[in-house]
């Protein structure tokens, strides 16, 4: 469980961007999830101390809620949901873009555990949707850290979790016993 402060910040935004009434209006029919699916922030995935646990994020893979995807214009990893076009805990996604997702049309994640860059979307009542925004979100008392895995030790942990899930899927395939 996150700290928290990352749990009061998640609970304000949660209040102030849900409106399912709007949701249920929306000029785009929820096409959202097929054109800007939530992903992960690091802070989904943060321990007490508000560190990223490779074990949050071994369990959203292993119950099928997350993935691990590339984008190979970068290099940069970031968790999200599994997409409709990858079928796999991990993948590299050729074109940098969003990616539809798999659960667009039976979403499981309530609103508390809507992947944080789901959440931070905010109905407004025309029946349209706005990211909360970056500005917005500072304000509130979150950090680069908390939001971007561009930042250098969110760079380096999901990477370092995608390559022991790599190797420890290679080490089952292959019969291997070995450190986890």
């Amino acid at each position: 469980m996150a700290s928290e402060r990352i749990l009061r910040i998640r609970q304000e935004i949660l209040q102030d961007s849900v409106n399912h009434d709007a949701c249920n209006n929306c000029v785009r029919q929820k096409r959202c999830c097929d054109t800007a699916p939530c992903s992960y922030a690091p802070l989904d995935f943060y321990d007490d101390n508000d560190q990223i646990s490779a074990k949050k994020i071994q369990e959203k893979i292993n119950l099928g809620l997350a993935a691990i995807w590339f984008m190979s214009l970068n290099k940069l990893a970031v968790a999200s949901p599994i997409s409709k076009s990858s079928g796999s805990e991990i993948y590299v996604n050729e074109t940098g873009g969003d990616l539809p997702c798999v659960f667009a049309n039976n979403c499981p994640f309530s609103d508390e555990d809507r992947p944080f860059f789901g959440a931070s979307f905010k109905a407004v009542p025309n029946g349209d949707c706005r990211f909360y925004g970056f500005e917005a979100l500072f304000a509130r008392g979150l950090t680069p850290e908390d939001i971007s895995w561009v930042h250098p030790k969110n760079f380096a942990a999901i990477h370092r979790i995608a390559d022991n899930y790599i190797i420890n899927k290679i080490r089952s395939h292959n019969g291997i016993k070995g450190n986890d």
